[in-house]
């Protein structure tokens, strides 16, 4: 693959992370409790006395970090392919952005993989995030409490999707 390839690769895997987070918060079946209503104000024009429950904060907490996540790998992509595009840039800076470049976005894949993999698991809601070969996976669990089963699951998923050892992965529960 080029890189104009890779470019496209990634754009288009922001893009769908994107519309599936905002589809989340558009998906129409109860507008009035959606992080987007402002003004707690309902249908009817009365004022909500709750704007969330709590189970929408746990939604929101990786909803927000995961645009968040976006936002940072959009920027970094962004300015590393104008390194890597600017004829003005020295051979040696061209080949250490060229090299970022492709560990992030190796990386940015490696994560959503392992989210989607966790998600036709059984777990809809989850986080990776892999730094320095070591990965941390927050997920959302019904009890408050990570069972072993769980905790067996979620590294076998990260062990084989991110090749990570069991020593190298750290998993959050998120209730």
């Amino acid at each position: 693959m080029n890189k104009k390839q890779i470019v496209v690769i990634v754009t288009l895997l922001v893009l769908i992370v994107c519309a599936g987070i905002l589809a989340t918060y558009n998906n129409g079946s109860n507008p009035v409790n959606s992080p987007l209503n402002v003004d707690n104000t309902s249908t009817d024009g009365t004022k909500n006395a709750v704007s969330s429950s709590n189970s929408n904060t746990k939604d929101d907490f990786f909803t927000s970090e995961k645009l968040s996540r976006e936002k940072t790998y959009t920027t970094s992509i962004t300015t590393l392919k104008s390194l890597i595009d600017d004829p003005n840039t020295p051979n040696e800076s061209k080949a250490a952005a060229s090299d970022k470049y492709n560990l992030l976005t190796v990386t940015q894949v490696t994560e959503n993989k392992v989210e989607s993999a966790l998600k036709a698991k059984g777990y809809d809601l989850s986080l990776c995030e892999i730094t320095d070969g070591k990965a941390t996976v927050s997920v959302k669990v019904k009890d408050k409490q990570l069972t072993d089963k769980d905790a067996k699951v979620i590294q076998g998923v990260v062990m084989s999707v991110a090749s990570i050892g069991p020593d190298n992965i750290e998993i959050m529960p998120k209730s």
